[in-house]
C-alpha cells in the first residue's frame, strides 16, 4: 500500500500552483525530493500558465511517445532525428520548427503540452505517495518570454492529473505504477489447457523494454483497463513488472510444448528465432572456446576476429549479445562500444567487455560507453552460461 494518499499531494501542489498563477509568474519550477536529487518534474512557466515540463520518470519515452502520437504528418525518418532530442529547450525548440513548418497545429500543440503536463503530475503524486517522500519546490524567475507556443492553465492540468489518479485507484492499481515495464518471467503459465490466455499482440510486444503506457499507446487501448489485463499473469508469477527497462529476452519457442495443435497458430507471430551471440575477440582461441560453450547452451554464434570488420558484420547478422574484447589491434572494445550505441539496432543489446587484467579505471570506462558489464578473462563456462540466461532467458 502506498505511505501516504496521492491526492493529498495533488492538493500540496494546486496551493503551490494557484500562488503562481496568482503571481503571473514566468521561469522555472521544480518539484523533487531531498532523497533523490536526481529526479525531478521542471515546468515552465510564462505569465502563470505553463509552457513546457521536462524531466521525471521515463521522460524520453514520453517525449518519443507524444511525438509519435501528435505529429502524424511527420515522415519516419524525421520522428526518429527529433525523438532522439533529450533537453528541454530543444524540445521545445523543435515545437517551434513544426509548427513554423506547419507540420503541428498550435492547437495540437496546447494537446500536447497538456497531455505531458498531466502525465508529469501524475507520476509526481504517485512517487511521492509510494516513496512517503515531502517535496521541496525550487523557484527560478526568468522574465525573458523567449518563444511562446500554447500556455495552458496549470490548475485545470492538476485536476485532471488527480482525476486520473482517483479513477486508477478505484481500478485497485495503486500499487503499481504506469512506468512500469512488464517482463515475461515464466512463459508456460501464460497457457491453460493448451489455450494462450494473452492477445498474441500483447505478447509480442512485452519485450522488458516498453512501459505500460508505452505498451497501451502501441495497442490502443485505454490504460487501465490494459493494465487490469495484464495484473492476473503478475499475480500467477508469468510476469512481472520492472522499474527499469530489462534487455533479457524471453525465448517463447517453449509455448509450443504447452499448446494444443489447433492453437499453435496462435504463437506463429510471436516465437522467437533463436538467439544470436556475438564475440569480436582478435584472439581464435577465444572464439572457439565461446563458440564451443555457446552452441552447446543452444544459441548461434558469430565470432569476428578482425575488429575493422565488427560493425558490417554485426550489422548484418543483428546479434542479441555481444561480447567485446577490450584490447584489439587498430580499435579496443571501448571505441566498438561506443559507436554500437550510437546505432538503434544496438541501443538496448546487451555488450558484455572483456578484459586480462580486473582493472578499476577499466571498469569506469566500460559504464562510461554504456557497456552492461566488465568480464575478466579467461572466462569460465559457469559465468558465461549464467550472463547469457540473465539477458536471453532460454
Amino acid at each position: 500500500m502506498l505511505a501516504i494518499d496521492p491526492i493529498s499531494i495533488a492538493q500540496e501542489l494546486q496551493v503551490q500552483l494557484q500562488k503562481l498563477k496568482n503571481e503571473l509568474f514566468s521561469g522555472s519550477f521544480s518539484i523533487g525530493t531531498k532523497y533523490n536529487k536526481e529526479l525531478q518534474w521542471k515546468l515552465y512557466f510564462r505569465l502563470g500558465r505553463i509552457s513546457w515540463v521536462s524531466g521525471g520518470l521515463n521522460s524520453a519515452e514520453r517525449w518519443q511517445r507524444h511525438i509519435k502520437l501528435f505529429c502524424s504528418k511527420l515522415k519516419s525518418k524525421d520522428i526518429k532525428q527529433i525523438v532522439s532530442v533529450q533537453d528541454a529547450q530543444q524540445e521545445y525548440q523543435v515545437l517551434a520548427q513544426l509548427q513554423e513548418k506547419n507540420l503541428l497545429a498550435k492547437e495540437k500543440i496546447g494537446d500536447l503540452v497538456t497531455s505531458i503536463t498531466i502525465e508529469a503530475f501524475f507520476d509526481a503524486m504517485f512517487y511521492g505517495a509510494i516513496e512517503n517522500h515531502k517535496f521541496s519546490y525550487n523557484i527560478v524567475p526568468d522574465e525573458s518570454l523567449g518563444v511562446i507556443l500554447n500556455l495552458i492553465e496549470p490548475l485545470d492540468a492538476i485536476a485532471q492529473a488527480q482525476r486520473l489518479a482517483q479513477e486508477w485507484i478505484g481500478a485497485n492499481l495503486v500499487e503499481y505504477s504506469p512506468n512500469l515495464y512488464p517482463v515475461i518471467k515464466q512463459p508456460e503459465l501464460l497457457v491453460i489447457d493448451g489455450k494462450l490466455t494473452i492477445n498474441p499482440q500483447i505478447l509480442s510486444l512485452i519485450n522488458g523494454k516498453l512501459s505500460l503506457r508505452c505498451l497501451a499507446w502501441h495497442t490502443k487501448q485505454n490504460l487501465i483497463p490494459f493494465t487490469q489485463s495484464l495484473i492476473p499473469f503478475i499475480n500467477n508469477g508469468a510476469m512481472t513488472f520492472s522499474w527499469v527497462a530489462n534487455h533479457r529476452k524471453t525465448d517463447l519457442s517453449c509455448l509450443i510444448t504447452y499448446l494444443k495443435p489447433s492453437n499453435l497458430s496462435k504463437i506463429a507471430q510471436v516465437k522467437k528465432s533463436k538467439s544470436v551471440i556475438a564475440c569480436v575477440d582478435d584472439s581464435p582461441l577465444v572464439c572457439q572456446g565461446f563458440k564451443a560453450i555457446l552452441t552447446e547452451l543452444g544459441y548461434s554464434f558469430l565470432g569476428i576476429q578482425d575488429p575493422l570488420q565488427a560493425i558490417p558484420l554485426l550489422l548484418k547478422k543483428k546479434p542479441d549479445f555481444i561480447f567485446l574484447d577490450l584490447k584489439m589491434p587498430v580499435t579496443n572494445g571501448y571505441e566498438l562500444c561506443s559507436q554500437l550505441r550510437k546505432i538503434p539496432a544496438f541501443e538496448n543489446i546487451p555488450i558484455f567487455v572483456l578484459a586480462v587484467k580486473n582493472n578499476l579505471a577499466d571498469r569506469i570506462r566500460a559504464k562510461i560507453v554504456d557497456s552492461d558489464g566488465f568480464i575478466v578473462k579467461p572466462v569460465k563456462k559457469e559465468l558465461i552460461v549464467d550472463i547469457v540466461q540473465k539477458y536471453l532467458r532460454s
